[in-house]
């Protein structure tokens, strides 16, 4: 008895005895489980069993974002190449800016930082840039399993896990080269870290927990609302925990922020002296941007009516922009008449009530926080990481979008796991075979992974609108860069000048130039031409209105058509060698030949 009044004693007089993340009773909750390691570490499930079955899980995750990385999805969109022409810019110059600038798209350098190595080893492809998501997406899973793990135990995390690595929306975005994916790892290690300072009480922890969120703010503008999320659950942290704060709570914070602000600080003044790359693109999207005419109430109730469209995105209608989302699909009727479905929403049907289930699961958890204080601290932290960060589509145009969102995912793959873990420990009391709810439950989780991968795999190729990829840019880019070796390339100059042709140009050996009506039909004047002349190779399509003419022109010529997924032409392409060409006495009769065709639009009709 004497042994275990020091024992308190000595722990009062360390601050852990009420401390949250203190050992607590056992006690019937919805989620038995204790959001500590220490409550992880008492269980029956061995550790070596539990890393190799995180381990594997991993491992199927990296499988299934990189399978037919090549082929799905198809062609590079114009914001990858954007991406890979600034990476191939630092490469050839040198230069590492702070910030990237193309056309009127400010954007954060990390993610092209590490888009560099990538184009130096495999050139101007796209899965130099996609390889970069890849490597990204499929670290994200263990760090997001030490998270689940640090704040919720071995069982959730190891659900969560499972359901990160075949949520869609995750694996989609691993996939592509854009920023947002890079957003997660970085809010999930700051997260780690300051739980790790708070449990521990180790001021490195909270160090690296500043660093991490430093970084963050590098990656994509999404993350610039991760301050809101740490203040909303510091706020009720300390609510929850006033009378038991852990020793150098205040000192740990201090150099939390003081590492944030010290990480953040280049990127910081950067933005003080250009203040258009922290606002331009965020007013470009926003609702309340100033482009718009709608008045304050409009916007307000725009607003109100993205709110609802993000509500739904998880059971009934998803994002509808084919390089997000599975776009909307037809459906044919009895009488052959094909019928517009919604865009495909995040789960199915029953999976989207497993996620409910858990929404319910953590807002129970929070309202028990008299009972189990570490857990309602964990189910706060996701609520406000589910709440604020749906504001980056909220507060924009064209909801839901789940691009900008993408920062959001592990958070959804632990609520998913929530209401798995929820159903099972509710039903677990009024059924004596957990075996066979087990099993039940496995199948249903089964059928979130089979659902989740087919309509990746095996719906979205075959989608009719997943020429949203610019698959046709990028074909006519490789024919172009392919036969500059050989021809005088000649092209429109909205193909010309389009980011992903130009990317797949940078591989090119010889050169390619704008189609010029007549000059691209002339042959240059004696005293100009070169001495072994190339034959020159005219791109163009219908839309630019001088397909008959060249018919007309070049009898002889073989003309070839390029066709896209659906065997429909995107181009044609011709050759012509110097004497078919027109000669400069022809200028006059073929400038008013073209006068009424100069600056037509280029693009297929789709």
């Amino acid at each position: 008895m004497r042994l275990l009044k020091a024992h308190c004693l000595l722990a009062k007089r360390s601050g852990r005895l009420q401390n949250a993340y203190a050992m607590n009773e056992p006690e019937l909750t919805l989620n038995p489980e204790i959001a500590t390691p220490r409550a992880a570490a008492n269980t029956s499930l061995r550790p070596a069993v539990e890393w190799t079955i995180a381990a594997a899980l991993c491992l199927i995750g990296l499988f299934v974002r990189i399978w037919r990385i090549d082929a799905i999805p198809p062609g590079l969109w114009m914001d990858e190449a954007i991406n890979g022409l600034d990476a191939f810019h630092v490469l050839t110059s040198g230069k590492w800016p702070i910030f990237f600038q193309h056309e009127v798209y400010p954007r954060e350098p990390l993610y092209i930082y590490l888009i560099v190595p990538w184009v130096k080893l495999l050139g101007a492809t796209p899965q130099a840039i996609r390889l970069t998501s890849v490597m990204i997406g499929a670290l994200t899973l263990p760090i997001a399993y030490l998270f689940f793990r640090e704040w919720f135990g071995w069982r959730t995390a190891l659900t969560a896990l499972a359901c990160l690595v075949f949520l869609r929306w995750h694996v989609h975005f691993s996939r592509t080269g854009f920023r947002t994916i890079l957003s997660p790892p970085f809010l999930l290690l700051g997260f780690y870290f300051l739980h790790r300072g708070l449990r521990l009480e180790r001021m490195r922890e909270y160090i690296f927990a500043g660093v991490a969120f430093g970084l963050g703010f590098y990656t994509y503008l999404s993350f610039r609302l991760a301050p809101l999320v740490g203040i909303i659950w510091l706020g009720g942290y300390v609510a929850l925990n006033r009378k038991a704060l852990p020793q150098g709570f205040g000192k740990g914070l201090a150099a939390m922020f003081a590492a944030a602000l010290l990480t953040f600080t280049p990127l910081g003044v950067h933005y003080l002296r250009v203040p258009y790359h922290f606002t331009g693109r965020a007013d470009m999207v926003s609702v309340f941007g100033g482009d718009n005419d709608r008045t304050l109430g409009m916007n307000l109730i725009q607003t109100a009516l993205n709110a609802r469209d993000v509500a739904l995105m998880f059971g009934v209608r998803g994002d509808g922009v084919a390089k997000h989302n599975v776009p909307a699909r037809y459906a044919p009727r009895t009488d052959g008449v094909q019928v517009e479905k919604p865009p495909m929403p995040v789960f199915d049907p029953l999976t989207s009530i497993v996620f409910y289930c858990g929404l319910m699961a953590l807002f129970i958890q929070l309202c028990r926080w008299r009972r189990d204080v570490a857990a309602a601290h964990a189910a706060l932290l996701m609520l406000a990481w589910l709440g604020v960060m749906s504001l980056n589509s909220i507060l924009s145009n064209d909801p839901p979008n789940l691009l900008r969102t993408v920062i959001m995912t592990p958070a959804v793959a632990l609520t998913l796991a929530m209401g798995f873990l929820a159903i099972y420990d509710l039903l677990a009391q009024r059924f004596s075979r957990k075996w066979i709810l087990s099993a039940l439950l496995a199948l249903v989780f089964l059928g979130y992974a089979g659902n989740q991968m087919w309509a990746y795999f095996s719906l979205y190729p075959r989608c009719l609108r997943i020429w949203d990829f610019n698959s046709d840019r990028w074909q006519i880019g490789q024919l172009a860069a392919r036969e500059s070796e050989f021809f005088e390339v000649h092209m429109p100059s909205d193909w010309l000048y389009h980011p992903t042709v130009e990317y797949a140009l940078l591989s090119a050996k010889g050169e390619a130039h704008e189609l010029k009506l007549p000059e691209s039909l002339m042959a240059p004047e004696a005293d100009d031409q070169p001495l072994n002349p190339k034959p020159r190779y005219l791109i163009y399509t219908d839309w630019t209105g001088i397909r008959r003419d060249i018919h007309q022109l070049f009898p002889r010529a073989r003309e070839a058509a390029h066709m896209d997924e659906y065997r429909k032409p995107y181009a044609y392409s011709i050759q012509l060698i110097y004497p078919e060409l027109k000669p400069q006495t022809a200028r006059d009769a073929l400038t008013q030949r073209f006068k009424d065709r100069l600056g037509k639009a280029v693009y297929p009709e789709r």
